[in-house]
């Protein structure tokens, strides 16, 4: 988050794009060492997107 504080300050980054892809080796194989997954990793993915979408407005409402 800093270096994206950092980036909209600094560079006048106006929009982030958050992209995931399917079948990602990080959410097969890393995640679920780490969290308890409720449903698929696919399901993980998007939950983590919608959060991270979540925050993002929160800490830039300049953002759309």
């Amino acid at each position: 988050m800093r270096y994206l504080e950092f980036m909209v300050k600094h560079r006048a980054v106006k929009n982030v794009v958050i992209i995931m892809h399917e079948d990602c080796g990080w959410y097969a194989h890393f995640v679920p060492r780490f969290l308890q997954i409720k449903g698929t990793e696919k399901d993980q993915q998007i939950n983590d997107m919608l959060k991270a979408k979540k925050l993002l407005r929160e800490n830039f409402r300049e953002w759309k």
